[in-house]
């Protein structure tokens, strides 16, 4: 399965540009992808407002072939209830849930914590493991544990270590699926995990769909030039897709780098 970790544009005064979220997310809906989920990092959903989400949230409710993930995770535990009761209006496919962050709760906590989510959800529930943001990596014991909640249907794992995903592709399945959060792992010849919720997949969703290595592999370049979103959000711009702005703390790249960006494009080209 291939979702699309959607950026959110903005027009010159700061604020979103509705037309083209509708334009992005035909983009993705005529390309053939699974499905997106929406205000996670890569669309800056800390920075949005409650109604700035309800306004995408119609937009994307028009786009019928696509599933639709609600990124509601934060680390407050009745706050992520809250947000769950707020969304479920829209009828997603699933929420994304990403582990509590800044507290370092201990597995335990860890594991109440999902447990008193799922069970107050109608939604099916995915978790987001992602240590680089949070600094908690689920164990696979941890994350076996989870697993077994019934409206618990998969893990976003953005851990760059092979022998964990290696062995989380071992309980890829229907009931529990494992979905990559990092372009860089779906490429990587020892990756027995076809899902991905992928932020390239924003340009190039075809190249995922495909599988056509050597052209991720040409954008992965890019990518070290830049966090995220800066760097999805300057390719879509050279691209004509996007504007590149973000909103603060977030700031685009220097000019140094969006002139590296546009020269490796050229080589693409």
């Amino acid at each position: 399965m291939i979702i699309t970790a959607l950026v959110t544009p903005y027009d010159e005064k700061g604020k979103i540009d509705y037309k083209k979220v509708d334009e992005l997310l035909s983009f993705q809906e005529i390309n053939g992808v699974d499905g997106v989920v929406l205000f996670g990092s890569t669309g800056e959903g800390m920075l949005l407002s409650m109604y700035e989400k309800y306004r995408i949230l119609l937009i994307c409710k028009k786009h019928k072939k696509l599933k639709m993930i609600i990124n509601v995770g934060s680390n407050n535990t009745m706050e992520t209830r809250k947000n769950i009761k707020r969304f479920s209006f829209f009828k997603p496919y699933a929420f994304l849930v990403v582990t509590p962050y800044y507290l370092l709760p201990n597995e335990e906590g860890i594991i109440k914590h999902y447990q008193c989510l799922e069970e107050y959800s109608d939604f099916p529930m995915i978790i987001y493991n992602v240590p680089s943001r949070t600094s908690i990596d689920l164990s696979l014991e941890t994350i076996k544990k989870i697993s077994k909640f019934k409206n618990i249907i998969g893990i976003k794992e953005a851990s760059k270590n092979r022998y964990k995903l290696r062995s989380l592709s071992k309980l890829n399945s229907n009931d529990f699926m494992v979905f990559l959060g990092n372009d860089e792992m779906f490429v990587r010849e020892d990756n027995e995990i076809d899902n991905i919720i992928s932020t390239l997949s924003n340009v190039i969703p075809n190249a995922f769909i495909s599988k056509d290595i050597d052209k991720i592999n040409k954008y992965l370049e890019m990518t070290s030039l830049g966090g995220n979103p800066q760097m999805i959000k300057e390719i879509m711009c050279q691209k004509g897709m996007i504007r590149r702005d973000m909103r603060l703390p977030l700031i685009r790249l220097s000019e140094e780098k969006i002139y590296r960006v546009k020269k490796m494009m050229e080589e693409i080209k």
